[in-house]
């Protein structure tokens, strides 16, 4: 808790330090919120088909999971039938051994579904990450002329500080920004222009 307060206290400083400093520069200050290049509707359409270039590459082995993660509901829904079944009739057909043996099936299930989830997650990252980098090198490009061309000294990233799938919403450092300073639509506009006919990328087969 102490670590987190200080990391706070350090980041606030750091930004009024900072809008200080931009405060006095000549040209103007905007916002840009790069969560918003991937929004497969509001997005960098570059970015957005190279996305859905992998998300078609990965279909198969996504549609794998998802059967086996309806086959683990089912089995584990058939085990719980069973353990009622046998509570309601102990000298019934189905005694401590069927059980015993639907749980191991579902737990084997259960760690074949973890390994194939963790090789997919990898793979599909370093496949996004093979398509995307290159993108984003250009988008880092247009961000420069696109600040050059309308007159901008600085622009801040809007993103959250430490914002990770365990803590989405990450820690805010701005306290207020007048909704004329977030220039994000505009420069998704400037990049879908200036990305207009962008290359096509022929799939790969997924490792």
């Amino acid at each position: 808790m102490k670590t987190l307060r200080l990391f706070v206290v350090s980041a606030l400083f750091t930004t009024i330090f900072s809008l200080s400093v931009f405060a006095q520069t000549t040209g103007k200050v905007g916002v840009l919120d790069p969560r918003f290049f991937e929004d497969e509707k509001l997005g960098i359409t570059k970015i957005v088909q190279a996305n859905a270039t992998v998300e078609a590459e990965f279909k198969p082995r996504i549609t794998e999971l998802q059967t086996m993660r309806d086959k683990m509901a089912t089995v584990s829904k058939d085990g719980q039938a069973m353990v009622e079944a046998a509570k309601k009739t102990p000298n019934g057909p189905i005694g401590q051994e069927q059980i015993l043996l639907k749980q191991e099936e579902l737990e084997k299930l259960d760690r074949e579904f973890k390994r194939k989830q963790e090789d997919l997650q990898n793979a599909f990252g370093r496949r996004q990450q093979q398509l995307t980098a290159p993108i984003y090198v250009e988008i880092r490009k247009a961000i420069e002329e696109f600040s050059a061309k309308n007159g901008y000294a600085v622009l801040l990233d809007l993103t959250p500080l430490g914002q990770t799938q365990e803590n989405p919403n990450g820690i805010s450092i701005f306290v207020h920004i007048d909704a004329k300073a977030d220039v994000t639509k505009d420069f998704i506009a400037f990049c879908n222009t200036k990305f207009a006919a962008p290359t096509t990328t022929k799939p790969a087969t997924p490792k």
